[in-house]
C-alpha cells in the first residue's frame, strides 16, 4: 500500500487530497497606518493539523481549543482584542499568537508543494504566553506577571 504524503485527517484519518483544511498557529503582530490599514508581520508559522473537510476540521479544531481552555472568538483585527484564555486585554501591535482555518488548494512543483489559500479564517487570539510553545510551564514560572502582549 502506498503512503500518502500529505498525510491522513487528523479527524477522521482518511488519506488527504490536494484540497485540504489547514489549522495554523502564527505568531504575528500589526501596524495600524490609519483607519482604514492594517499591515501584519508573521513573524513565526507553524501547520498543527490538516483536515478533509470542513466538518473534520471544525470538529478537531474545536477540540483542540478546548483541550487548552482557549475561547473561539473568530479572531480580532484588533488594535485591542482579548487573549481567548487569560482573557487579558490583548495590544496587537505587540507579538501575539493567531489560530486561523484556511481552506487550501496544494500545488506540486518539482521539489517542493505549494499551497494556494483559498479561504482564511480566524479562530482565536491569544498572548504569547498562552498561545506559546510551552506555555503551561511558562504559565507555572510567571503565574504572577502579566503576558507581555497583554494591555497592563
Amino acid at each position: 500500500m502506498a503512503s500518502n504524503a500529505l498525510g491522513d485527517c487528523q479527524a477522521c484519518r482518511r488519506p488527504l487530497g490536494v484540497r485540504v483544511f489547514s489549522f495554523d498557529r502564527h505568531i504575528e503582530q500589526y501596524r495600524y497606518r490609519d483607519n482604514e490599514s492594517i499591515d501584519g508581520e508573521v513573524l513565526e508559522a507553524e501547520t498543527l493539523s490538516r483536515y478533509c473537510s470542513a466538518e473534520c476540521a471544525w470538529s478537531g479544531v474545536l477540540h483542540w481549543l478546548g483541550q487548552r481552555g482557549i475561547k473561539y472568538s473568530g479572531g480580532s483585527a484588533g488594535p485591542i482584542a482579548i487573549c481567548g484564555k487569560c482573557g487579558q486585554p490583548l495590544d496587537m501591535t505587540k507579538p501575539h499568537v493567531a489560530y486561523t482555518l484556511q481552506e487550501e488548494l496544494l500545488h506540486h512543483k518539482p521539489g517542493y508543494d505549494e499551497a494556494e489559500v483559498l479561504m482564511a479564517e480566524g479562530v482565536a487570539d491569544t498572548c504569547i504566553q498562552c498561545g506559546g510553545a510551552g506555555c503551561e510551564e511558562e504559565q507555572a514560572e510567571t503565574r504572577t506577571e502579566r503576558p507581555a502582549a497583554c494591555v497592563p
